[in-house]
């Protein structure tokens, strides 16, 4: 039966176990560096983060047959995130996205009969070594404080990312997606394979009832807050110049 494939930016998913790590401590950087998500041109987002991240990316839905939400970071099929300089710093003001902020934690379903997640760690994360102090585990194998911080941030992540699951059903359950397009400079719009949005003109034609639910689930807030984080689009992150499949 084949592996599934690891979580975007891991190289070594590992289970954080007291008696293997309890000499294992986090040495994180005093100044964040964000360099493995250099070459990121988007990045999941979840529907708790609309708000902060609408005043800086544009918000579409990619992931194929399963789509969810992210931030563009760059021109699409780019691999060069815009929002991450040569030294590995976010642009100052920007905000950063969970995902991006939890590595090299996260949760991890270990058995996949079971319901239960795991904190787990990248295993080539240069951040984490042995050492004497400020391990992640007591003398009596205890998670530290930081420990418990990190674990109560992948939790609170999970969540979102459950809310985010539902507010994806909805989407689809009433068929509001359509190919995203960005403008092509000359007056058209160019299809970008893979990613979509919310269609104006479907959410308008709604009638009552489903407009209710998208209210009551706040739905409807999270859609206001894609179409808005739009305008982003055009000069920051321009249509290709051409159609990936006419290249080579």
């Amino acid at each position: 039966m084949p592996s599934a494939p690891l979580p975007r930016f891991y190289r070594f998913v590992t289970p954080l176990i007291s008696r293997l790590h309890r000499h294992l401590a986090y040495d994180a950087p005093e100044t964040p560096d964000y360099g493995f998500a250099g070459r990121a041109d988007t990045i999941d987002l979840t529907i708790d983060e609309f708000p902060s991240a609408v005043m800086h990316y544009p918000i579409v839905f990619g992931g194929g047959d399963a789509p969810r939400p992210m931030v563009l970071t760059g021109q699409p099929g780019s691999q060069r995130n815009q929002f991450v300089d040569a030294q590995g710093a976010w642009r100052p003001g920007a905000y950063v996205p969970a995902y991006v902020r939890r590595y090299p934690f996260l949760l991890a379903r270990l058995d996949p009969e079971l319901d239960e997640m795991s904190l787990c760690f990248d295993g080539a994360c240069p951040w984490l070594s042995d050492r004497d102090e400020g391990n992640l585990f007591g003398e009596d194998d205890n998670p530290s404080e930081t420990t418990r911080q990190i674990l109560e941030f992948c939790q609170s992540f999970e969540a979102a990312v459950r809310r985010t699951r539902g507010f994806m059903e909805e989407l689809a359950e009433l068929d509001l997606l359509v190919d995203l397009r960005l403008d092509d400079g000359a007056g058209g719009r160019i299809a970008v394979p893979g990613y979509s949005m919310v269609d104006e003109e479907r959410l308008r034609q709604l009638r009552a009832e489903p407009l209710r639910k998208l209210m009551s689930t706040g739905a409807q807030g999270a859609i206001f807050a894609h179409l808005f984080s739009l305008r982003h689009l055009g000069q920051a992150f321009p249509a290709p110049t051409s159609d990936p499949a006419d290249e080579g």
